[in-house]
């Protein structure tokens, strides 16, 4: 099921940060220049990571050009020769020392930072981890195994952020689904943010779900910590949810084979919940890209079904809303399940066309 094409790869930032010093140094050389700036333009938009280069490496010109400007003159050794003041060519720019060196200055700082950006020092100045990147499409599943021994397994449509230091491990749940692997390391945190809510745990297993009533956590593993980010700001980057402050709501946990489940609404009113057998094997099912229901409503299952699939599925008779449907299934998979819907469940299923299925009551 699941598509590597759709995967993105890991990036080469030494090499993003060595182009974007370059461009700056042409923009400062040619600074009149339409074309080139149109050329620029369309480099930043190759992806997010060569627009945050370009800022990057734009701010820190900007510092060292201010620098320059602070340059004192250089002060001329050799006197000028006098000259007439009424017979001097008023056609012939004046020399001016101070202006020659922070030209000379400016090109120099524009060498050094190509220079800087190619031997990877900029991620040294600047201490900021960059930002890996890695989703799935619909109905694609992928695992990734990070540097420090954890992995993270994404379901269909899902996208996680990762950025690690030495201090820290931070992730970000930026939709759908994931299963993350902890590699226990006591002084070296892993924090999951998802939306407002982080996930924090040391060495532990566990299943981060956005959804629309809130944030579904489910302990497979050890203990964790859920907390809510302190802001009236939404989320939007990785970047902005570390720097925000956080209360501890609850810790989650799982021990001796027994497993529990957390929801966490917009009004942070945690709702805790121990996970019998049936249910947590329904709920991490998706692992072995499979669907397990045990007589969830017809809507729900249509709802996790629709997760994986880009066929439109239509419940056309409110009668059907009251319906309890179990069964296994494989994820992606639709004829199956709408073939026992009209088999063993008394359903009417039509197909409109090869997208879209109207489901309603035979009777």
């Amino acid at each position: 099921m699941s598509d590597p094409n759709k995967i993105v790869r890991l990036v080469d930032f030494a090499a993003i940060d060595t182009q974007a010093a370059e461009w700056v140094a042409r923009l400062d050389a040619e600074p009149g220049s339409v074309d080139l700036h149109a050329q620029f333009d369309a480099w930043k938009a190759i992806s997010h990571h060569h627009g945050e280069a370009a800022a990057r490496l734009m701010g820190l010109w900007t510092e060292l050009d201010m620098l320059s400007q602070l340059t004192p003159p250089i002060t001329a050794t050799t006197p000028s020769p006098r000259r007439n003041r009424n017979t001097a060519d008023r056609s012939v720019p004046r020399y001016s020392p101070g202006a020659t060196n922070r030209v000379m200055l400016r090109a120099g700082l524009a060498a050094c930072l190509v220079i800087m950006a190619g031997f990877g020092v900029w991620g040294i100045w600047a201490n900021t981890p960059q930002i890996e990147v890695y989703d799935t499409a619909v109905g694609g599943q992928r695992t990734v195994n990070l540097s420090d021994g954890s992995s993270v397994q994404l379901n269909t449509n899902s996208r996680v952020e990762v950025r690690y230091s030495r201090a820290a491990r931070d992730l970000r749940l930026v939709k759908g689904e994931a299963f993350f692997e902890v590699a226990p390391n006591k002084t070296r945190p892993f924090s999951v943010y998802a939306r407002d809510g982080v996930v924090r745990a040391v060495g532990t297993a566990f299943v981060v779900r956005l959804q629309p009533k809130g944030i579904d956590v489910t302990v497979t593993k050890g203990t964790v910590e859920l907390a809510s980010l302190v802001s009236n700001n939404p989320v939007v980057s990785l970047g902005r949810a570390q720097a925000m402050p956080r209360r501890v709501l609850t810790t989650v946990s799982a021990q001796k084979g027994a497993m529990e489940a957390a929801l966490l609404p917009p009004s942070h009113q945690v709702e805790k919940l121990d996970l019998a057998p049936p249910e947590a094997t329904r709920k991490l099912a998706w692992r072995q890209g499979m669907l397990v229901f045990t007589g969830e409503s017809l809507p729900s299952v249509v709802a996790d079904v629709s997760r994986y699939t880009d066929v439109q599925i239509e419940i056309a008779d409110p009668a059907l809303n009251s319906l309890k449907v179990g069964g296994y299934f494989k994820v992606g998979e639709v004829e199956p399940m709408l073939e026992a819907l009209e088999g063993s469940f008394g359903v009417r299923v039509e197909r409109l066309d090869t997208k879209h299925v109207k489901l309603s009551s035979r009777l």
